[in-house]
């Protein structure tokens, strides 16, 4: 947890589950002794190399107004997880924020996947290759999401842009190529969210 982190010109490899966790503890402390800020998210996090984790490249639940720009995230859930929750950016709660010019190549889970409540966000100018699962998913939401200008090609397990239970997205000027399932794919699974 905390705010205002600027993380740049890392290299992140061989952690036994995130490389990078950017969002809030939320309301259960392990420890019992560290008080939960007040305020989270506001994070720059850029310029770096997350590779060969077990789990994720960057999570963050809450990681609004957080700006994840230019890193390259290769190789991840190196444990191979097959459940849900995992991806090369996955982020919940995503308000306010950017995801601009990263490489996600040969990641074994979803590339980018906004999850619950993305509002006011955008997905652009980002190369994801040869995910397992969708190169770029949004699931819950019901707030402005701008997914343009992206390349998303070769998924394995999945589609290149996908949404469900989500609306207000604008998917514009992407190049979607030889990916498994379609290129973009919209549907409603159930009734928990998304005005659809």
């Amino acid at each position: 947890s905390g705010f205002h982190w600027v993380i740049e010109n890392n290299l992140i490899r061989f952690a036994n589950s995130l490389g990078i966790d950017c969002g809030t503890e939320g309301g259960y402390d392990p420890e019992g002794d560290q008080p939960r800020p007040k305020e989270y998210g506001y994070h720059i996090i850029r310029y770096n190399e997350i590779s060969d984790n077990g789990t994720g490249g960057i999570a963050g639940a809450g990681a609004r107004n957080t700006q994840i720009l230019y890193n390259v995230i290769e190789r991840n859930n190196s444990l191979g997880w097959t459940s849900p929750e995992v991806g090369g950016i996955k982020v919940h709660w995503f308000t306010d924020g950017l995801i601009e010019g990263n490489i996600l190549r040969d990641n074994d889970c979803h590339g980018i996947w906004l999850d619950n409540h993305c509002i006011n966000s955008r997905v652009t100018r980002n190369v994801v290759i040869n995910s397992r699962g969708s190169g770029i998913f949004y699931e819950l939401a019901d707030g402005y999401c701008l997914i343009d200008n992206n390349v998303v090609a070769y998924t394995r397990v999945g589609d290149g842009i996908y949404t469900h239970d989500a609306s207000g997205a604008v998917v514009a000027h992407n190049l979607l190529y030889a990916n498994e399932h379609f290129g973009v794919y919209m549907r409603v699974v159930s009734n928990r969210g998304g005005r659809n």
